[in-house]
């Protein structure tokens, strides 16, 4: 896949400066991704438990097709 030019190996065009953010700000990155599935799990179930401080009002289930 990959092809040697010179002493560089050329992946796919952006890939180095993706390859830089990742080794620069990768443990940021990695971290805020981790807070932000906690936090998305953690509203998504503390929605639907009725007296938790997220919880909300939630709609009447519609009436099933007869």
């Amino acid at each position: 896949m990959a092809t040697e030019t010179g002493s560089k190996t050329i992946v796919a065009p952006g890939i180095d400066a993706l390859f830089d953010i990742m080794h620069k700000y990768g443990a940021i990155i990695l971290l805020f991704s981790v807070l932000g599935f906690f936090a998305y799990v953690q509203f998504n179930v503390t929605t639907f438990i009725p007296g938790s401080a997220w919880s909300v009002p939630a709609a009447a289930p519609a009436e099933a097709p007869k």
